[in-house]
């Protein structure tokens, strides 16, 4: 709980895939990271400067999101690669997510595999990633 300021502060000052019309509150993050499902940050030091965040029940990303100094070190890989092993070891077969189109992060999923879905009435585009199948 500690890092919820340093994630807090990184996600407002985005400036892609901005929040417009409502805050996220440290309880909003309490509820997503240890009720809902589960996080991991990114720390330089003591610093956050990245961080995830997966909801088993919503089967989404609630959150990805690095600090813009930080850009192009391949953190949003790393955090979504645990993000999505995690998910899919607890049993979900697709995760979703949402993001403003011709963002970074819109291409970073798309070379990751998500599926595009389209363009939702908020203007955000859908993505959809689907589990393996395992060998047998």
């Amino acid at each position: 709980m500690s890092d919820i300021p340093q994630m807090k502060f990184i996600r407002d000052n985005v400036t892609e895939n901005a929040l417009i019309s409502i805050q996220i509150n440290a309880p909003d993050y309490e509820k997503a990271m240890f009720e809902e499902g589960k996080a991991w940050v990114c720390l330089k030091g003591d610093t956050v400067i990245g961080f995830s965040c997966g909801r088993l029940n919503q089967r989404d990303v609630w959150a990805l999101f690095i600090d813009q100094r930080y850009e192009g070190q391949g953190i949003g890989h790393q955090l979504m690669q645990r993000l999505e092993d995690w998910m899919f070891a607890n049993g979900c077969l697709e995760i979703v997510l949402t993001t403003s189109p011709g963002t970074r992060a819109e291409y970073l999923y798309r070379r990751r595999g998500w599926e595009d879905m389209g363009l939702l009435p908020s203007k955000e585009r859908k993505f959809r990633l689907r589990s393996k199948p395992m060998n047998p």
